[in-house]
Order: structure tokens, then C-alpha cells, then sequence
């Protein structure tokens, strides 16, 4: 006995605009600012550590 599998166009078609939309949506955040926001619990994190961290980081 041979096993057949029918391919449906259908699912072919899904499966490419599924990516189309996910490569679309990543090339749109890369376009973005690199803006990290940072929340902590006591709400003070001093002005020089901050500098320090964008600085090695690379962001703001």
C-alpha cells in the first residue's frame, strides 16, 4: 500500500503570508528607536548610573 499525501494550494499560500506578515512586523521594530524603558522597585536609580549604563549599552 502507498501512501499519497494531496498537498492543498491553500496551505502553501497561509504559510507565505504568515511569513510575509512576520518579516514585515520585525523590518518595522528595527526601524524603531532602541529606547529601553527601565522600572525598579524603589523608583531611584541615580543620574551617573544611568549615563554609565547607556554609554556601555549603546541606547537611551
Amino acid at each position: 500500500m502507498q501512501n499519497q499525501v494531496r498537498q492543498d494550494p491553500g496551505h502553501g499560500l497561509a504559510l507565505v503570508l504568515i511569513v510575509l506578515a512576520l518579516v514585515c512586523h520585525g523590518a518595522r521594530a528595527a526601524e524603531r528607536d532602541a529606547v529601553l524603558y527601565l522600572y525598579n522597585w524603589n523608583n531611584y536609580i541615580a543620574e551617573a548610573t544611568i549615563e554609565r549604563f547607556e554609554r556601555g549599552c549603546a541606547c537611551r
